[in-house]
């Protein structure tokens, strides 16, 4: 998700190659906290042009994270923002996934009419949970805001379904001067609730499926174009490959 902020530029990131920390010390898992309505402590993770993580004192002291509800697609912006909360220069960040849940089932919508993808039973209802960064601005800077996993480099996307249900299909993707590509869903929902759901790459397809094991989220803040993003990791690699 992008979020026009501004900020001194040492808050700017720009293209680099980042090494996410282990998630190691918070406490429950995503999902043991889940099952037992406890907020859970997520890494939060910013970095400089180098590479190199920012300093404390580089860091926002009113940097917040906000919550907006997609609802029955996965793209698209959010609208009215359900929550936040603040980080501040903290090294994590605390959700609540029971009370998160509470304000986003209002939220939820059937599947956005899409020949391509099909949710079983029809009727369920879902929505994509868009995450943004907030704080006192001075000069405009866009950030992308999201979720990856410490273990494996992938992509994750917080979902929320009001049922269980499994939705599968295959949306083809074309973008005038880029490789065109896949996304194939296939998600196995066994209750109501949050799901993370994992995309991973597999030229040329991006591969999205619900986790059937704990992740270990890292919020993390950078650039568009920074490559500690999947995307611009494998697009590095497509190169390099040629």
């Amino acid at each position: 998700m992008y979020v026009n902020a501004s900020r001194p530029i040492s808050f700017l990131v720009t293209s680099a190659v980042v090494v996410i920390a282990e998630l190691a010390g918070f406490g429950l898992s995503v999902c043991e906290a889940q099952q037992r309505g406890e907020p859970v402590a997520i890494p939060v993770a910013s970095y400089n042009e180098t590479g190199d993580k920012l300093p404390q004192d580089a860091i926002p002291r009113d940097l917040a994270l906000t919550l907006g509800a997609i609802p029955g697609k996965f793209g698209g912006t959010g609208g009215k923002n359900f929550a936040s909360l603040h980080i501040g220069r903290e090294e994590s960040v605390r959700l609540n996934l029971d009370a998160l849940s509470v304000k986003v089932s209002s939220q939820t919508a059937e599947l956005d009419t899409s020949p391509s993808l099909q949710i079983r039973p029809q009727g369920a209802r879902f929505a994509r949970v868009a995450t943004g960064v907030w704080f006192a601005a001075r000069r405009p800077v866009t950030l992308s805001v999201g979720f990856i996993d410490s273990e494996t480099g992938d992509s994750l996307t917080l979902l929320y379904f009001d049922r269980p249900c499994r939705l599968t299909g295959t949306v083809f993707v074309a973008t005038p001067g880029r490789e065109a590509f896949t996304n194939d869903y296939d998600l196995n929902v066994e209750s109501a609730g949050f799901v993370w759901m994992v995309s991973r790459r597999d030229r040329p397809s991006h591969v999205m499926d619900s986790l059937a094991v704990t992740p270990h989220p890292v919020l993390t803040i950078a650039p568009p174009e920074s490559r500690v993003w999947p995307s611009k990791r494998h697009s590095a690699a497509g190169v390099a490959e040629q």
